[in-house]
């Protein structure tokens, strides 16, 4: 399975710094045949989730891969989306 992730974010109001495994969640682009692509995310402790509003991506901390893995240590993620 190929998963293009479009990027690893801390949720807006914290800190990368001061992040905690309920504070990131990645975001992929997923198709259906009836809606074209769109977006989705999955968090490590929340799991996948539909992402409505595109723009809120803009008040989240984009970090990377790496960080994404150390702050979510101990919880696990898809490796299709590491």
């Amino acid at each position: 399975m190929s998963v293009k992730v479009v990027g690893y974010y801390v949720d807006e109001g914290v800190k990368k710094e001061d992040a905690g495994t309920d504070d990131v969640f990645l975001v992929y682009e997923n198709y259906r045949e009836d809606i074209g692509k769109y977006l989705e995310g999955y968090a490590p402790v929340g799991q996948h989730f539909n992402l409505k509003d595109e723009g809120y991506l803009d008040e989240c901390e984009k970090i990377t891969k790496e960080e994404y893995k150390i702050i979510s240590e101990g919880f696990h993620t898809p490796k299709e989306y590491l």
